[in-house]
């Protein structure tokens, strides 16, 4: 999938794709299938905080109270509490009874931590009739230089140190073609897990990685070709990059095999002095950049005076000084002007948002999460509470004046999202959201217009939203769907894409600014394209819509998918535009009440246009809404909007590229990457780790796969920190995260 290849469509049934409850219950696979398929792959058990959770792992169990298992207890059940020298018994145990070609424990903590690790592997190789693995301690500095010499770089979070680990293991078994990285804390993970991998790589040689995810988290185990290996060193991905230049995306084969469902991983327990310093930081991250800057009154500096600082506050504030300082000359004369301009445009509309400017929240929070879920503005919420409050009724056919208003209330609204998006009237459905959007094409054009061996093309930086919808429907049909490669830079690849199209798709689905690389796609070119070999062709438009001026007919597109939430308005409601072409190829799979013009008892008549798509009550109070935040919008002006977006991701990227250890994804330099979102990893450090202490210092952030996981495996990492921005968002915010990051990177230094 990470390359473009196709997905072959399975004519499976449903129970192909639920979660497997009882891992306990897959079938035991027999000796010469563990031999055929593992027999040439080494294994490499990691009892270390280095690229897999700490020893001591921390899980939550709703059924009964946590419980402590000390050695020689049996092992807990998933989602308990445990200490990780026993699990490591159990890694050993399974890798042996796998008939892996050989087994090392990378050892770490103290020479006592290490003597216990290698009892419990010399214990778990005795239950198995084995000899005892090889125990290696862990050098930290040699793995903390040899990722630092690398710019950093991790694959699927193990950083190059540990990497180099796995290819000494390869050098002691010349006949192994691979290596299988096991985390300790994967405790039930079987034998047949471990086929299910190395079967991967057996029948697809030319990988570089078979990945298994456990929970969108965390990956593991993890096998790395030989190949990929021997030409680590150098590969581009770990060749030392320029100050402050984004990393590129690697060139990697990957496939995944899945058992997430079965929840074998947990989150790591958050470090004893991580969790003290948070518990007694007072200062969010925002309130110390404002107090460095000078910026809050006396009587705010008072509340938090010198006395009433604890040394974590100090600390903070240390950064936040330091910090500023660092960005000071950051910025060209050309930029840091443009910065002035969008910090004073977001300070007055900061203003326009009730949650921004309550008490809980006016000086601390710095909302930075805008692509998942955008704050509402006064405008939306009063004018869907004008309606719910004093007009509500339904529309339609009630013949009285409350409804007559409430008709002509809706009939408003929906000409303000057509005229918002450059729409003709009747062409433009409401639906829940984008994701519902893109499912009603694929079922109501899709299965009227997708037959067995036809090609779907989506790119591999799709949401989960536009890519399962047309999974789902390949599946259905018989079809194949296929996938635009990213290159490097996060653009899509146009030469790829072009051979796509002379294999003449049915349908090309495109999003118009990805949600994790936050690079705006060239649409209008591609959809003429995809017209010229008879494709239909969707825009998923949720990220554009809030942050670009959009014009659905000159796009070319032949669907348009947005949702309310992305752009100030409420949850619940989203859209779809149709091209009339398009339309004409559909048919309803579903009818009831609002969808008809008649019916008898023997035939019906749908309503003219897009509107028989929506069944039953309409959502009226939130299309009213919608249609205030919309008006919000339009007196800010999508230009200063879009100008704003970009001088603010221009001063983000040069502060994060100021952060030691952190990678930024994408190209942000160029106008199609400065739209106000930008995803960033943290050497050493999970992003949920990154996301977690964010949050505590009140910075709102988004961390994991961003339901892009293909994107994420193309990028070979678990998952990313992302930061969006909002017309409210500020300098002080940008300040706040960098600050927040810094402190992270202080606080999991030791992890480095």
């Amino acid at each position: 999938m990470a390359n473009g290849k196709a997905s072959k469509a399975r004519a499976g049934n449903r129970a192909d794709h639920q979660p497997l409850l009882e891992p306990e219950a897959r079938p035991q696979p027999s000796e010469e299938e563990l031999e055929r398929a593992c027999g040439r792959t080494a294994a490499l058990v990691l009892a270390t905080d280095l690229g897999a959770t700490p020893l001591r792992v921390t899980f939550e169990d709703a059924d009964r109270e946590p419980v402590v298992c000390g050695e020689g207890a049996p092992l807990p059940r998933p989602l308990q509490r445990y200490e990780g020298v026993p699990a490591v018994g159990h890694a050993v145990e399974t890798a042996l009874r796998s008939r892996l070609a050989g087994v090392t424990v990378l050892a770490g903590g103290d020479a006592d931590m290490r003597k216990r690790i290698g009892e419990a592997a010399a214990q778990a190789a005795r239950r198995v009739g084995a000899e005892p693995p090889a125990v290696v301690a862990l050098d930290r500095q040699r793995c903390r230089e040899a990722t630092r010499a690398a710019a950093g770089f991790e694959l699927f979070g193990f950083t190059k140190g540990v990497l180099d680990y796995a290819r000494v293991c390869l050098d002691e078994l010349p006949d192994a073609d691979s290596v299988l990285l096991m985390a300790c804390d994967q405790v039930r993970i079987t034998p047949s897990h471990v086929l299910d991998v190395c079967r991967t790589f057996r029948e697809q040689p030319n990988l570089d990685v078979v990945t298994s995810w456990i929970v969108w988290l965390r990956r593991t185990p993890l096998l790395l070709s030989r190949a990929l290996l021997d030409g680590l060193d150098e590969s581009p991905l770990v060749k030392a990059r320029a100050e402050g230049a984004d990393r590129p995306l690697p060139a990697l084969a990957v496939e995944e095999v899945v058992f997430g469902e079965e929840q074998l991983a947990a989150n790591a327990a958050v470090p004893q002095a991580v969790e003290a310093f948070f518990d007694e930081c007072t200062l969010s991250a925002r309130e110390a950049v404002q107090l460095a800057r000078g910026e809050r009154t006396a009587t705010e500096a008072e509340a938090n005076g010198e006395e009433g600082r604890s040394a974590a506050d100090e600390h903070l504030l240390g950064i936040a000084r330091q910090t500023l300082a660092q960005l000071e000359g950051a910025l060209g004369a050309g930029d840091a002007t443009a910065l002035e301009r969008a910090d004073a445009w977001g300070r007055r509309n900061r203003g326009d948002f009730p949650l921004l400017v309550d008490a809980d929240h006016r000086d601390t929070l710095a909302y930075l999460d805008s692509a998942a879920t955008t704050q509402r503005a006064f405008r939306c919420l009063e004018a869907q509470h004008a309606f719910d409050a004093h007009g509500n009724a339904n529309v339609y056919r009630g013949s009285y004046e409350l409804s007559a208003r409430a008709t002509a209330t809706l009939n408003d609204a929906r000409k303000t999202l057509e005229d918002f998006i450059g729409a003709d009237r009747r062409q433009t459905v409401y639906t829940a959201n984008a994701t519902a959007s893109c499912n009603l094409v694929a079922q109501a054009w899709g299965e009227r217009n997708v037959g067995e061996g036809d090609l779907i093309v989506a790119t591999i930086a799709e949401h989960h939203s536009n890519l399962l919808p047309w999974l789902m429907l390949a599946e259905r049909t018989g079809a194949r769907l296929e996938y635009v490669p990213v290159q490097g830079d996060g653009r899509l690849d146009q030469d790829a894409y072009r051979a796509l199209l002379a294999q003449k798709p049915k349908l090309v689905c495109v999003a118009h600014v990805g949600n994790v690389l936050g690079m705006a796609n060239p649409v209008e070119r591609m959809a003429a394209q995809a017209h010229e070999t008879g494709a239909r062709f969707l825009v998923d438009a949720a990220q554009s819509l809030p942050h670009l001026p959009l014009d659905v007919k000159a796009l070319g597109a032949d669907f348009v998918a947005f949702s309310a939430h992305k752009m100030y308005g409420p949850l619940g409601i989203g859209g779809l535009w149709i091209a009339p072409e398009a339309f004409a190829e559909m048919d309803p799979v579903a009818s009831g009440g609002g969808a008809i013009s008649h019916v008898s008892d023997t035939s019906y008549y749908l309503r003219q246009g897009a509107i028989q798509y929506e069944l039953g009550t309409p959502p009226i109070s939130q299309a009213i809404g919608w249609a205030g935040a919309i008006d919000y919008l339009r007196g800010l002006g999508m230009d200063a909007v879009a100008a704003h977006s970009a001088a603010l991701t221009r001063y983000l990227v040069a502060g994060l590229h100021g952060i030691e250890g952190v990678t930024v994804w994408g190209d942000h330099d160029a106008p199609d990457g400065a739209l106000g979102l930008v995803a960033f990893t943290l050497a050493g450090v999970a992003p949920a780790e990154v996301g977690a202490a964010c949050g505590r210092l009140g910075v709102a952030i988004r961390s994991g796969g961003h339901c892009a996981l293909p994107l994420a495996a193309r990028m070979g990492v678990v998952g990313t920190a992302r930061a969006s921005f909002g017309v409210h968002t500020t300098r002080d915010d940008v300040e706040a995260l960098l600050v927040a990051v810094e402190a992270c990177r202080q606080l999991y230094e030791e992890r480095l």
